[in-house]
């Protein structure tokens, strides 16, 4: 089943519901979080089709301001982000995410229109992790968000291990909730299917 939710727009309540526990008592890993930021509801809807996946949960938000005031309650693993929004565009987002310790190792993919190489280096180095240029084909944004989540992976078992566990488990003594319940998701979900 894939699970899609929508950020109301403004700052309304959202549309997500708190995780059920299992019969055995405990709580099932966070599912692998994708968050969309289009302020056009088409191409959003049309992104969330592309990468729609029973694995992943896909995260809906209209703006960058919006993303930016719930991005503690989305606690994506991917962000997919256009551009060209309305208000604070990809490349700021890219700015304030990369900035904050928080955020800084999601791998955001901006998604654009413009096709000029200087707009395009612009965007990495704002912090992107991959630009890609519309119109896009499922396939690639598939493999790239792919990727990225291996990419996420990696940053997670590094900071387990310069942590300094060497029991051979990266995930038996967790400094947060988020690597306690994400990375094995992660590790879970990534196996082979690209």
């Amino acid at each position: 089943m894939v699970r899609i939710t929508s950020l109301p727009a403004g700052g309304g309540d959202s549309t997500m519901h708190p995780v059920q526990r299992a019969r055995s008592g405990c709580v099932p890993p966070k599912p692998v979080t994708i968050l969309i930021i289009e302020d056009d509801a088409a191409t959003r809807l049309a992104l969330a089709c592309l990468v729609a996946d029973e694995r992943y949960q896909i995260v809906l938000a209209t703006s960058a301001e919006d993303a930016l005031r719930r991005m503690h309650e989305i606690d994506p693993d991917v962000i997919l982000c256009d551009f060209l929004l309305d208000g604070m565009n990809g490349r700021q987002l890219c700015e304030r995410l990369k900035a904050s310790p928080t955020w800084r190792y999601v791998p955001i993919l901006v998604i654009t229109r413009v096709d000029a190489m200087c707009v395009v280096a612009d965007i990495l180095r704002s912090g992107a992790s991959d630009v890609l240029i519309k119109p896009v084909r499922g396939e690639d944004l598939r493999a790239r968000v792919v990727a990225a989540l291996r990419t996420r992976l990696d940053y997670l078992q590094l900071r387990q291990e310069s942590a300094g566990l060497t029991n051979g488990s990266i995930f038996r003594a967790h400094a947060n909730p988020f690597d306690a319940e994400v990375a094995p998701a992660l590790l879970s979900r990534l196996s082979v299917r690209a």
